[in-house]
């Protein structure tokens, strides 16, 4: 067995003579070697990850240059201390004379970790094929354990040729955001039932939990594909602030969302809200690191109704002078309380009738100011007197009038007709009763055209209604003045002359005549001490009437 040990990194020849016993040629073989020191170069003593999000994976290469003419080996030592979080691909290995190899580090932390200046090792060994060791130790490996070396192989005596310190710096991080909604709910805007064209606000709050700012942003979008022609579902809402960045440990942002529309409609838990939050330490943009969704619940509806009757009050007949009650009944159907507001067709309510306060207050301050200039002076002290006592009675006296205003306000004329109330409030679940009141001092049959708006109803020009009376005077008599009606059940003729003594119809029929010409009803003939009775009365007008007969 030849060895080579040179003590400095240069070449070294020397020749190995042979002599045989009885041979007078020497047997000559030249011995050369290089005395190689072992170096490897690496790029890099310091490994920064920075920051690193749960989950995420980031990687750094190391770059060994074996400067050497010798093969090493290499292997990474003390990397207990970095935790489950780093890798390193490869751990060991093999670098050729004059070649490069690399290392690649991944940190992927899986709970939020910091190493600061954390001191790993690279160590450097000498290269030693498994041939080589089998034969320094003459076959001794095969038979004792796998890994025993010689005392005398090179690997036993060199050891550990270099090693180089690396400092890693770590910090694995989380994003936690708190989104708090109201109501109790754990993950949607819920604006429960609203109004169709009033708009709802509900609002909810974002916290930053986390370590870092962060940057949000909230949008909406239509989970379903929206068909053609029709408005998609997020149309209407909006949010505000929609954008923001978050610092730790500040106040939770509260985030405004509102929704406003001019139909129905119901949304039931609908995904369509969406917070993405950004990490921007890196970009200036922001990198995406979660989505969160958010679900909306509302229903918009307008005023439920009902009128009874539902188009029209009929009266019916009654007589002059004579006042007549009626009603009709308004009742809320919906969700929501509404006012009501009657008025005349075609009339807005600035021009429905109005007092003549203002006429008959005029004349009077005419003729005041006609008066003598002696009878003002006379009056002077005492209205400054006055004028004390009218300070304090004002108070009460705009009570009085505001109280005045708003009875006539609640009260509706219209033709022969007067409504009361015709404006309030009809809370859920309830109703209102229209009194309506009809009198008139003249014969007449009087329809009046009226419109019952409804708050928030969505029918844009309210409700017609209809209201409908006959006025007329009690009366026995026919249209042309005559009695025939009272007597149509018996013999009607058009005069009595033919009835009359010395005529040629001597008696009466026995139910009896009623002659046109004389106004007169004949009775037949009766025995003496016999009653004859006859009954009949009708009534021409609709109205009923009182009579009574006289002799």
């Amino acid at each position: 067995m030849v060895m080579a040990l040179p003590p400095a990194p240069q070449p070294f020849e020397d020749m190995l003579i042979g002599c045989v016993k009885d041979n007078p040629d020497p047997w000559i073989t030249k011995l050369t070697c290089v005395g190689a020191k072992p170096e490897v170069h690496l790029d890099k003593k310091v490994l920064t990850f920075d920051r690193v999000l749960l989950l995420r994976q980031e990687t750094r290469k190391l770059t060994l240059t074996n400067k050497s003419l010798i093969p090493l080996q290499y292997r990474m030592a003390d990397t207990d201390q970095l935790g489950d979080g780093f890798a390193f691909k490869p751990r060991e290995g093999t670098l050729a004379p004059l070649s490069v190899s690399e290392i690649e580090v991944e940190f992927s932390p899986v709970r939020p970790c910091l190493y600061h200046n954390k001191k790993i090792k690279l160590e450097i060994t000498e290269h030693v094929e498994e041939r080589a060791v089998e034969a320094a130790s003459g076959g001794t490996a095969r038979s004792g354990s796998e890994n025993s070396v010689s005392p005398r192989s090179p690997r036993a005596t060199l050891g550990v040729l270099q090693s180089e310190t690396i400092t890693v710096s770590a910090e694995g991080f989380d994003v936690a955001v708190d989104l708090m909604f109201p109501k109790g709910l754990a993950t949607g805007v819920d604006f429960g039932t609203i109004k169709v064209k009033e708009e709802s606000k509900q609002s909810f709050t974002i916290k930053n939990k986390g370590k870092y700012e962060i940057l949000f942003k909230a949008w909406l979008e239509d989970p379903d594909p929206p068909q053609k022609g029709v408005k998609p579902i997020t149309h209407g809402f909006h949010i505000n602030p929609d954008r923001g960045i978050l610092h730790p440990h500040e106040r939770p942002l509260a985030i405004q969302m509102g929704f406003t529309t001019e139909t129905e409609m119901w949304i039931k838990a609908k995904q369509m809200l969406r917070v993405q939050i950004f990490d921007f330490h890196r970009k200036e943009e922001g990198e995406l690191i979660a989505l969160i969704p958010v679900s909306v619940s509302v229903r918009a509806l307008f005023c439920k109704y009902s009128v009874t009757p539902s188009e029209e009050l009929h009266m019916g007949y009654f007589p002059v002078a004579v006042r007549k009650l009626g009603f009709f009944v308004i009742k809320n159907d919906g969700k929501f309380d509404f006012n009501y507001h009657i008025i005349r067709k075609n009339v807005e309510p600035s021009e429905q009738p109005k007092e003549k306060s203002r006429k008959s207050r005029a004349p009077g301050a005419k003729a005041g100011s006609s008066s003598s200039k002696s009878t003002s002076q006379e009056a002077s002290g005492a209205m400054s007197v006055a004028s004390v006592a009218q300070t304090e009675r004002k108070p009460a006296a705009r009570q009085a009038s505001k109280a005045t205003q708003d009875a006539k306000a609640m009260k509706l004329a219209a033709g022969i007709f007067s409504l009361q109330p015709a404006m309030g409030t009809i809370a859920v679940g309830s109703q209102a009763v229209v009194n309506v009141e009809a009198i008139s001092n003249e014969s007449l049959a009087d329809t009046q055209e009226l419109v019952i708006r409804i708050s928030d109803a969505g029918d844009g020009v309210g409700i017609p209604f209809r209201l409908l009376a006959v006025v007329t005077t009690a009366s026995i008599r026919d249209r042309d003045g005559g009695f025939v009606g009272i007597f149509e059940e018996y013999c009607v003729v058009d005069s009595l002359r033919d009835y009359q003594p010395g005529s040629r119809r001597r008696a009466a029929p026995p139910a009896g005549v009623y002659g046109r010409e004389e106004n007169r009803f004949l009775l037949a003939p009766t025995i003496v001490g016999d009653a004859c009775q006859r009954r009949r009365s009708t009534c021409a007008t609709p109205v009923w009437c009182l009579w009574t007969w006289s002799s």
